[in-house]
């Protein structure tokens, strides 16, 4: 097989759709699916001669020209709190509620940890470190502002002069082409940001969507939809085609009409919010004087006054193509 090779855990359960291993750089998850950690070494040609502490130094060096290190990953939620290298930990804030980011604060050195205590018995919490320590706040080194567009996608950060410091171009489904200046690279500042909720993996070029990993070159996800077909047959889909996909009114998203038979068939994602609403097709056809409405389960939807029995066999047989249990 041909091209990068993705190392994963394959078990059917959720948190188990998510990459572990790609050409040397190891990921570690919380039972969430939130990265805890990632371990990566930068691939590098020896030459001959080198001594260990030249090995040592240049290895170094191709570290922190790739970013590769230990990274510790800390979460607020669903949002990416912090990320934390040998000598640089970088805060991320957000809007309320939401993935838009607004800023981020960065700090010359790393996060300070704490040792977790072996309880002999029950939880202590008069010993948990987190309640008994209070942290004085430490003053950051750098700080850069997102300005984002309509989507919640960063477009720039400025810095604390307010002076251009990263900026990027974008394809329609998400490669971005960067640009940082010098000064930002020396104070620490990278968007690793891109759209809300994903997280640039420069090892790999994927972006890290939580229980998901998509591929921006090719505008898909690489691994399943964790809740399987009740996200769309199509288990890797990004967005859907807004060929097939119309809302005239904006109030719901509709299928294409496709003639079959005597008629015509759409097929409907569910578009009614806080319901169990499935998959449906509406049916129209020239012999019948009403239209059938069916779920994906094969029971009638949308109180609908035609009956599935008088759907034509070439109906029948195009929504069993489309996955509708008739």
């Amino acid at each position: 097989m041909a091209g990068p090779v993705y190392t994963y855990r394959h078990r059917s359960a959720r948190l188990d759709n998510l990459l572990r291993e790609y050409a040397g750089t190891h990921y570690t998850y919380d039972a969430l699916g939130r990265r805890l950690l990632k371990q990566s070494e930068a691939h590098w040609r020896e030459r001959p001669g080198m001594t260990p502490a030249q090995i040592r130094e240049e290895q170094a060096r191709a570290n922190r020209a790739l970013g590769c290190s230990t990274t510790l990953y800390g979460w607020d939620g669903d949002t990416l709190a912090w990320e934390g290298h040998d000598d640089q930990t970088t805060h991320y804030l957000y809007e309320p509620g939401i993935f838009v980011p607004l800023a981020q604060a960065i700090s010359r050195k790393p996060i300070l940890l704490h040792q977790q205590p072996a309880y002999a018995g029950a939880y202590d919490i008069d010993r948990d470190p987190l309640w008994t320590t209070s942290p004085d706040p430490d003053p950051v080194d750098a700080l850069a502002w997102y300005h984002c567009d309509h989507l919640g996608t960063p477009q720039e950060l400025t810095d604390a002069q307010g002076e251009i410091a990263w900026t990027a171009q974008y394809h329609a489904w998400g490669a971005a082409k960067e640009a940082i200046t010098d000064a930002a690279r020396a104070a620490g500042v990278r968007n690793p940001i891109r759209f809300q909720g994903q997280y640039l993996d420069r090892e790999t070029g994927l972006h890290y969507n939580r229980h998901r990993y998509y591929d921006p070159h090719i505008g898909r996800f690489i691994t399943k939809d964790p809740i399987g077909f009740a996200g769309g047959l199509n288990v890797y889909q990004y967005a859907d085609n807004p060929v097939e996909w119309v809302d005239p009114l904006g109030l719901a998203r509709s299928g294409r009409w496709t003639p079959v038979g005597n008629g015509r068939i759409r097929v409907d994602p569910p578009h009614v919010e806080n319901t169990d609403q499935q998959v449906h097709a509406h049916c129209q056809c020239k012999s019948r004087h009403q239209e059938v409405v069916v779920n994906r389960d094969g029971t009638q939807s949308h109180g609908s006054r035609g009956k599935i029995s008088d759907l034509t066999r070439k109906e029948m047989e195009y929504l069993r193509t489309q996955g509708f249990d008739l």
